[in-house]
């Protein structure tokens, strides 16, 4: 497990790709003409609101301009979700679901996802969520060290890892907030982008993180797969591998403990990390990962004696600084002020800091 290596590192970041989709949003809002209508009532309205402001302190005057461009943000996706209520109204009859049922990797009936998505995008939901979903990937070998056509047994006991696993990744969103880590959601291998894109074909709807962990040549790839509301494909980026032998993993109990507890803390982080930057960028919510590695001394002490995946966490976080910067990308003045900038720039810098 010490071997670590970081992929795909010339990938667009995440935080650059929620970027990216919240100025997308906003352009296309900006065409919609009922709600340039209501925006224009909107800022007439912060308009007066200021003017009666004017002896008040500046630092007062610049948060109530913060908040009025994230309700401004929250009226075009409000928007953009009552433009996907109408198209999922004809998508069940459209996708023939009985015939879909059978290529979609999910346990979960895709009937009970649109109702879910359905349902949430009908609600007046205060506290905005992300999805997230753990695909499988073979962790025990065989008798004979085979990794397909494995013995019934095998398979039933790399089950109650995978129960195990997913059991501790659920308590630790509790911490994280935000997060509907989607436990059980996956049953059976699935490592492909195929399976990927067919979960990203019904549930496009709603933001979502899909982590897929990948067994080849004695090696665990984690690849990262994300979309906002409004993203027409997936962001699938390779993170990093590790070394992983299946076999050990089978015969050897202590060997099979340590390394369900070493991909529970590394998955945990990962949702960790595109929460914050999502919620940040998105919500405006601050940082949690920090009050996730409180909770666990053991899961602190992992990010920071294991250089990889501290770097991940870092240059994470570097990547979504670097994006804030007006000056590397004009485009994001139109979606925040230089001012909401810096404060999520800090807040950023302080969860830096905090794992260092």
């Amino acid at each position: 497990m010490e071997n670590v290596n970081i992929a795909g590192a010339n990938n667009a970041s995440c935080g650059a790709f929620w970027i990216a989709n919240t100025i997308t949003a906003t352009f296309l809002g900006e065409k919609n003409r009922d709600l340039q209508q209501k925006m224009a009532d909107e800022n007439q309205a912060f308009q007066l609101q200021l003017e009666q402001m004017k002896n008040e302190s500046q630092d007062q005057l610049e948060q109530e301009k913060i908040a009025f461009r994230r309700k401004m943000q929250n009226l075009t996706r409000q928007w953009m979700r009552e433009e996907r209520n109408l198209s999922l109204c004809n998508m069940e009859q459209s996708i023939q679901l009985g015939t879909y049922v059978q290529s979609f990797p999910l346990a979960l009936p895709p009937a009970t996802i649109l109702n879910m998505i359905a349902n949430k995008n009908n609600s007046a939901m205060q506290d905005p969520q992300m999805e997230v979903i753990l695909l499988h990937t073979p962790l025990l070998s065989g008798t004979k060290g085979q990794m397909v056509s494995r013995e019934a047994y095998v398979i039933k006991k790399e089950t109650q890892l995978y129960d195990t696993l997913e059991y501790q990744i659920k308590a630790d969103t509790a911490y994280l907030g935000n997060v509907n880590f989607r436990k059980d959601a996956c049953k059976k291998i699935r490592t492909s982008n195929a399976d990927i894109m067919n979960i990203h074909y019904l549930m496009g709807n709603t933001p979502t993180l899909v982590i897929r962990p990948k067994f080849q040549n004695g090696k665990i790839l984690f690849t990262a797969a994300m979309w906002d509301e409004q993203a027409t494909r997936p962001l699938i980026k390779p993170l990093f591998s590790i070394s992983y032998n299946p076999i050990l993993t089978q015969k050897d109990k202590e060997y099979s403990t340590e390394v369900i507890e070493k991909l529970h803390y590394i998955i945990s982080i990962i949702v960790g990390v595109v929460r914050d930057q999502y919620a940040l960028i998105t919500w405006g919510k601050a940082p949690t990962l920090s009050k996730m590695l409180d909770s666990n001394e053991n899961m602190k002490l992992f990010v920071k004696q294991n250089s990889v995946i501290q770097n991940f966490v870092l240059q994470e976080n570097d990547y979504t600084i670097k994006s804030l910067e007006s000056k590397n990308n004009p485009n994001v003045l139109k979606v925040y002020e230089e001012t909401e900038l810096k404060t999520m720039q800090k807040m950023v810098y302080e969860q830096m800091e905090y794992i260092i």
